[in-house]
This record gives structure tokens, C-alpha cells and sequence, in this order.
């Protein structure tokens, strides 16, 4: 019974995430129909799990207690949106522990599941650094152009950071894809107008307010139209990568970790 409630959980997970990864991609909203929907029916299927293996019960609060205080200190810290705290959140109440008898791996350092899928996210996500930086590096070779002419007076670490999130595009094609943010501000300061890297910018700030501010600079030629953007991909589809993963190659950190350690 235990494998047939764990099967069902995981393709309610997969279904709902997927629905909830394609919403966030196509319109940057994900409707709160799929969270009510979703919670309920993984209570239940958590319920029934613990119906026949009771055994599981405090593991399973401990393993929801964490994925809930992550989600929320992430979204309160600006790092998730709602959707990817809400998506985090439902995991952890459908599948709280490892569905061993689905899993395709055992490398696993601790019975957390949740926990096992948000850092496998994360890590999906950084690696985009490298695509990132490959792309920058391809812009300044095919060009020859200067990655931060007009930002010369950035400090290194700031153009740093940008090289490995963003990259520039024209100022209209980051108007019209939803999923680019400007990285971008303008300052004014006693009639001088000076161009600043903003790469701190909260997933839950609208884009909207970022190109307003800096749209009558551009239309003026004010800013060259090329700008500093960054394809603000939206969490939950790593989030939804990161549990795939973790069923499939297991906590992948941990599998990192181990094979560094067996070198030695």
C-alpha cells in the first residue's frame, strides 16, 4: 500500500508543479486555485501514508516544520516568489519523507525530502551562472564591445556578479519578455545623471516599476538602449527540476560531496 500512496504522490507533485511551473512561465502568476487545490489532496495522500506506516508521524512533522520555515524565509527574504514558497510548502505536506520504494537512488544524507528537493533547486540554479557567463564572454568576443561602458566606476564585484546573472539586451526586448528583469538603475545627483548596477532585485518587485523608471532615459538617449538584464526564470521550474532529480539521481549535494571524499 505504502508504494501504491507514494506513486500517487508523486504524480499529483509532478501535476500540479508542472501546471504551476508552465502558469509561472507563460504569465509570472500561478493562481492560488492550485494551492488549495494541491494542500488538501497531499494532507490526504500524508494522511493515508501514516494510516498504515504510523511509524513515520514525527518524522513526517519534523520533515514539514523545516520545508515550511525554509519557504517562508526565503519568500520573507525576497530569494522565492509566493508560488515557489507555496510550491515548497505542498511538497513537504504530500511527500514529508523519502517514497524509498519509488526512489531510482539511495544516495541520501538525511529522510527529508522537501529538503533534499530545495537544495537539488538550488543547485540547478546556479549552475545557469555558468550559461550566463559562457554567453557574456561570447557577447565580448563576437563584438569586441565593452560589457560595461558607462558603468566603468562599478566596483569589480558588482560587474562580477553581473557576469555570472545577466546579460545585456536591448531595452525593448526586455520589455516585451516577461521573464527579463532590468539590472539596471539610473541615479541622479546634483544634475548629473549616472548609470548604477541593481543586482538585488526581490522576486516579488515589479518589472513594471523598473522599466518605468527607466524607460524616459532611453527614449531620450539618455542610456544607451542596450541594458543590463537578467532572465528572472522563475524558481518553481527549478523547483520542480530539483524534485525530479531528487527522485531519479537523489540529493545531488551529497552525491557531490561523496565523490569528492572518495578521491582521497
Amino acid at each position: 500500500m505504502d508504494y501504491v500512496i507514494n506513486l500517487i504522490s508523486v504524480l499529483v507533485v509532478l501535476g500540479f508543479l508542472g501546471y504551476g511551473s508552465w502558469s509561472d512561465i507563460k504569465t509570472r502568476e500561478v493562481s492560488n486555485i492550485v494551492w488549495l487545490l494541491f494542500a488538501p489532496i497531499g494532507t490526504t495522500l500524508t494522511v493515508a501514508r501514516l494510516y498504515f506506516s504510523p511509524e513515520l508521524l514525527w518524522i513526517s512533522l519534523g520533515s514539514i516544520i523545516v520545508a515550511t520555515s525554509f519557504a517562508l524565509l526565503l519568500f520573507y527574504s525576497g530569494v522565492f516568489g509566493g508560488a515557489d514558497a507555496k510550491g515548497l510548502i505542498c511538497i513537504g505536506i504530500s511527500i514529508p519523507t523519502l517514497p524509498e520504494d519509488i526512489l531510482l537512488s539511495a544516495n541520501f544524507f538525511h529522510p527529508f525530502f522537501p529538503v533534499v528537493v530545495l537544495s537539488n533547486s538550488f543547485l540547478v540554479a546556479v549552475s545557469m551562472a555558468l550559461y550566463i557567463l559562457v554567453r557574456n564572454l561570447f557577447w565580448k568576443y563576437s563584438t569586441r564591445g565593452s560589457l560595461f561602458l558607462g558603468l566603468e566606476k562599478e566596483p569589480p564585484w558588482k560587474k562580477v556578479f553581473a557576469l555570472v546573472s545577466g546579460y545585456k539586451a536591448d531595452f525593448k526586448e526586455v520589455e516585451e519578455q516577461v521573464y527579463l528583469y532590468p539590472l539596471e538603475e539610473v541615479v541622479e545627483s546634483g544634475g548629473a545623471i549616472e548609470r548604477r548596477l541593481n543586482l538585488f532585485v526581490e522576486a516579488e518587485v515589479e518589472r513594471q516599476d523598473l522599466l518605468g523608471k527607466l524607460r524616459p532615459y532611453v527614449e531620450k538617449a539618455v542610456i544607451p538602449r542596450e541594458i543590463w538584464a537578467t532572465p528572472g526564470l522563475p524558481m518553481l521550474v527549478f523547483v520542480t527540476i530539483g524534485f525530479i532529480s531528487a527522485l531519479v539521481l537523489g540529493d545531488l549535494i551529497f552525491s557531490i560531496i561523496s565523490a569528492f571524499i572518495s578521491i582521497f
